[in-house]
């Protein structure tokens, strides 16, 4: 359990992060804002991870890009995080910068998405001591390389009545275009206990 100790704990006002190409094997560039509610000053490291999947290797000064890249640094070599192919980054706050609560940063992390399709993942943004940030993990996945996910997925049913028509309605938005052409096929499954035979 953490407590407010040395330096307070702080959490994450704003984290997103949008992606620019989800096509296997191509270059993704993640664009990254983020905004602490104590100001993170020169040397606190943000670990950014989770985000499994990329064939990027491992490099120990991955150049970013964005408004805020200069504000991180690898072993003096400013808007450079160091990065870990098992999904985490690591951005260090560059010798006299600081990371305000009243802006948001914002950088541009590119990754080579995986060369075969993968299920989207959910990246967490934490900050350890001495300035510790809690963890946030975003409920809006990214690097699904090949694939999507269900960005909206709800249902409103008409009646409860035993013995009564019931209409449900389905709302569903995916995070990619499905086109007629795909011949794709949606499935529902759990729609148990109902009275309506089978019909193809």
């Amino acid at each position: 359990f953490l407590t407010g100790v040395l330096g307070g704990l702080g959490e994450w006002t704003v984290f997103s992060i949008t992606e620019s190409d989800t096509a296997v094997g191509n270059t993704n560039t993640l664009t990254v804002t983020f905004r602490p509610s104590i100001q993170l000053n020169a040397g606190q490291k943000v670990t950014l991870s989770g985000l499994t999947g990329s064939q990027t290797p491992d490099t120990a000064a991955l150049a970013i890009t964005g408004a805020a890249a200069s504000s991180f640094a690898v072993s003096g070599t400013t808007s450079t995080v160091a990065w870990s192919n098992a999904g985490t980054a690591v951005l260090t706050v560059a010798p006299g910068r600081v990371l305000p609560t009243d802006t948001d940063t914002v950088v541009g992390l590119s990754l080579l998405n995986r060369a075969t399709a993968q299920p989207a993942v959910f990246p967490s943004l934490v900050s350890w001591a001495p300035q510790w940030v809690k963890a946030k993990t975003l409920d809006v996945a990214v690097l699904g390389a090949g694939g999507g996910y269900w960005v909206t997925t709800t249902i409103h049913e008409s009646s409860r009545t035993n013995n009564g028509p019931n209409t449900l309605t389905f709302t569903l938005m995916p995070s990619v275009t499905i086109a007629q052409t795909d011949n794709a096929v949606i499935s529902i499954t759990g729609l148990s206990g109902t009275q309506t035979e089978d019909n193809a």
